[in-house]
């Protein structure tokens, strides 16, 4: 498959956002991977809306498509 749109390349980096607040209610929501370029080195970020992870003390990322990946875990202090 050959991938050509900003939309195709969206596809296959959706990321589903869980995540806990101060009070230990769950919540959720979506974000994707972007890549800034800076040179020739890399930086990685997700990018979503700020109610997904404003004031949550805790989180987790999954990939919307499972593929053979672990999930990457996330704190406040790295949102």
């Amino acid at each position: 498959m050959q991938v050509t749109t900003i939309a195709e390349q969206l596809f296959f980096t959706t990321v589903r956002i869980d995540t806990v607040a101060a009070n230990g209610a769950a919540g959720s929501g979506t974000g994707f991977l972007f890549l800034h370029k800076v040179g020739e080195q890399g930086f990685p970020f997700v990018v979503t809306n700020k109610h997904v992870v404003n004031g949550m003390k805790a989180g987790a990322l999954e990939p919307v498509i499972n593929f053979v990946c672990k999930a990457y875990h996330v704190q406040q202090e790295h949102v």
